[in-house]
């Protein structure tokens, strides 16, 4: 322990968009917050600025790599980083920088917890080898009580060790009456919406197989035997080597005669604006989320969300109320409920928001989550942290009476449009 408090040292491949990604970030402050040191080792990436900004500190390494030389390597060097940097802990988010991470943590004599950010397939006996290092640590966290049950059940040796600290959400952030109409106009722009006045169905994430785009696009064809009132976007980050599948997507929806239905505009910067120009959040993943943070967010800034029922969504979305579940995988069925989504009265939709945001602060707030986190690092070293100032903190849920007030007929139509079921009248 350092004289200002905990030094807590995490470990994540890298540090860009994502859910792993962000929670880190977001535990760094609250370490920092709470008089300790925030240090992250990864391959860098675009979050790295803000931990800086921050007050954290990152360290570069190729702890993404799943070589046994490279692990091997990085172990070393991590030892030597946790004695330098006197680190209280170390906490792994990810598989691969967990091998190097607990043998450096077992050396130089410190603690070593893990994030379980997602359920790893397990079809072989080497796969289960490899994913059993993240249960080697003091404590497990589990995302979600799917992940949570899953690992118990995998793993039944390691069940006390499970500690459920769901994802936060950022709620000063993601607040439907601080985004103002230029924000939204600089999206309606990016993504080519300026004389579109059709409903808007955004599907947020990574342009990866996992996230459902070709289910979607199934889906479309369907929904366009309906209705043809509105028009998809899927604004995302192409993860890695997956331009060859982005190209791949874009030829489907070519061939499918679909380009004024589906848009790819790219990476978003402001979420909290995209969802504000979006009547509809649909989340297909073909396989369980962990958690899933984008229906929180998108219920927080008053949207419904349609998504795959399995996973954490089926814990972060509330059937017929917050949102709308579909068959995973089912085509005709995501069509349907999204069909059935954009039907919604603007008093389902008021309804859907002032309760999905209640449920947020009760449940998902980064308030809560850090304080969870830092909480158990608090257990696991037997130490705490000198500022103990309350982190949780509870927003009220918007009313009509606080809402923001709807854009004047004509100022913006698109922004009037949007603003209609932004607003939770």
């Amino acid at each position: 322990m350092t004289e200002t408090g905990l030094t807590v040292l995490q470990i994540i491949p890298r540090l860009n968009a994502g859910g792993a990604e962000r929670g880190a970030t977001d535990v760094a402050a609250a370490v920092i917050k709470a008089g300790g040191r925030a240090i992250i080792v990864s391959e860098g990436g675009r979050l790295v600025k803000e931990l800086l900004q921050l007050g954290g500190e990152h360290i570069t390494l190729p702890v993404a790599s799943k070589s046994p030389f490279v692990i091997r390597r990085n172990k070393k060097i991590l030892e030597d980083i946790i004695r330098e940097q006197k680190a209280d802990i170390v906490h792994a988010r990810s598989r691969a920088p967990a091998w190097s991470a607990y043998y450096a943590a077992k050396s130089a004599g410190v603690p070593f917890v893990t994030t379980y950010h997602g359920l790893y397939s397990e079809n072989n006996f080497f796969k289960k080898a490899y994913n059993k290092i993240m249960t080697r640590g003091a404590a497990i966290i589990a995302v979600s009580d799917f992940i949570a049950e899953n690992v118990a059940k995998r793993y039944p040796k390691a069940k006390e060790k499970i500690h459920v600290i769901r994802r936060g959400i950022d709620m000063k952030l993601f607040s439907p009456e601080l985004v103002t109409r230029q924000r939204m106009e600089a999206i309606i722009k990016q993504w080519n919406l300026d004389d579109d006045m059709r409903f808007v169905i955004t599907l947020p994430g990574r342009i990866t197989r996992i996230k459902g785009h070709y289910l979607l696009i199934e889906a479309i064809k369907e929904l366009k035997k309906i209705r043809n009132d509105f028009v998809c976007v899927c604004p995302g980050d192409i993860q890695g080597d997956k331009d060859r599948y982005a190209a791949k997507l874009l030829e489907t929806v070519r061939n499918s005669e679909l380009n004024s239905f589906i848009r790819f505009p790219g990476p978003c910067l402001d979420m909290p604006a995209a969802y504000a120009v979006s009547n509809v959040i649909v989340v297909p993943t073909i396989k369980p989320e962990a958690f899933g943070r984008v229906p929180v967010e998108a219920q927080v800034m008053g949207k419904l969300v349609v998504a795959a029922e399995q996973g954490g969504l089926s814990e972060t979305i509330e059937n017929g109320v917050t949102g709308f579940l579909f068959t995973p995988g089912d085509p005709v069925a995501l069509a349907q409920t999204l069909n059935r989504a954009l039907n919604a009265s603007d008093e389902e939709r008021r309804q859907a928001a002032l309760i999905g945001r209640k449920r947020a602060e009760t449940h998902y707030t980064c308030d809560r989550m850090c304080a969870d986190t830092l909480a158990l690092y608090e257990k696991v070293c037997q130490r705490t942290f000198p500022v103990k100032e309350p982190l949780v903190t509870q927003t009220s849920a918007p009313t009509a009476s606080t809402a923001p007030e709807t854009p004047d007929e004509g100022t913006h139509k698109r922004a009037a449009f949007t603003k209609r079921v932004l607003t939770p009248a």
